[in-house]
C-alpha cells in the first residue's frame, strides 16, 4: 500500500525544491520514513491522538512528533505542501471526517496536495460490512464528494487491493457478517512464498492502476489524491 501511495505522488505530485509535508495520523510513522527516504527534499512533520503512536514514530525517526487531533490541526494556515492521511478518517463519522479534510484544507497551501488512504466497502449482498460508529467505510462517488465539499480537487480515487480482498469476501460468505473494525489477520509463521507472491501481485496492480490507469471495481481499501482548489 505504501509504494502504491508513492506511485500516486510520483504520478500527480512532481517537486522540483523543498516540500513541507504533514502526515496527521502518522501512527509508527513508517510511511513518512519512506517518504523522506525517497524523496530527500521533504521536510516532515508527524502526529498522532495517540500518545503510544508518537512514542513509536519517535523510534522510527520522525523529527519531533506531535501529538493533536486531526480534526483540529495545531498549525497555521497554509503551512504545507503536502498532507498525507492514512487509515485515519475511516475511524471518524462523516462529520468528523468532513472537519478533518477541511483541516488539511486549511493547512495546505494553494494547489497543495492531500494523500488519503481508508476504508472501502467490503462484503458482498447479504454479507455485505456494517459500520460501527468507530469505523466507516467509504465507496469511489462518496469519497469523491467529501473532497469537493472540503474545498479539493479529486484527481485520482481508486480502489486498490482487489484480488486479496476477492479471496477475503469469498472466505466471509461463510462467517457471521462482520461489524466495526475486523482488523488485519497477521501470522508470525505465514510461510515465505506467501508473502513473495502477494509482492507480485501488488507490483501486477500497480502497473494496472498507473501504467493503464484501470480502476479496479473491488478492493477493500481506498486511495485518494486531491489537489486544493
Amino acid at each position: 500500500m505504501r509504494r502504491l501511495e508513492l506511485g500516486a505522488l510520483d504520478r500527480y505530485f512532481k517537486t522540483t525544491g523543498p516540500c513541507r509535508a504533514l502526515d496527521a495520523g502518522c501512527g509508527a510513522g513508517i510511511f513518512l520514513a519512506e517518504l523522506v527516504a525517497v524523496r530527500r527534499q521533504v521536510w516532515a512533520v508527524g502526529g498522532d491522538i495517540a500518545q503510544p503512536a508518537v512514542r513509536l514514530a519517535m523510534q522510527t525517526g520522525v523529527s519531533r512528533p506531535a501529538q493533536f487531533d486531526v480534526r483540529r490541526l495545531p498549525f497555521a494556515d497554509t503551512s504545507f505542501d503536502l498532507v498525507l492521511s492514512n487509515d485515519v478518517i475511516q475511524h471518524l463519522g462523516d462529520e468528523d471526517a468532513l472537519a478533518t479534510l477541511a483541516e488539511a484544507a486549511r493547512v495546505l497551501r494553494p494547489d497543495g496536495v492531500l494523500l488519503l488512504r481508508t476504508a472501502a466497502r467490503r462484503g458482498w449482498l447479504w454479507k455485505r460490512h456494517r459500520d460501527a460508529p468507530d469505523y466507516c467505510q467509504r465507496n469511489r462517488t462518496r469519497m469523491k464528494r467529501m473532497l469537493l465539499e472540503a474545498g479539493f480537487e479529486p484527481r485520482f480515487v481508486a480502489r486498490v487491493n482487489w484480488l486479496p480482498s476477492i479471496l477475503a469476501d469469498l472466505r466471509g460468505l461463510f462467517a457471521p457478517r462482520p461489524k466495526g473494525d475486523v482488523g488485519l489477520e497477521l501470522n508470525p509463521d505465514e510461510p515465505d512464498w506467501k508473502a513473495r507472491l502477494l509482492e507480485v501481485y501488488w507490483r501486477w496492480e500497480r502497473r494496472l492502476v498507473f501504467g493503464l490507469r484501470l480502476r479496479l471495481p473491488l478492493g477493500h481499501t481506498l486511495v485518494a489524491l486531491a489537489r486544493k482548489g
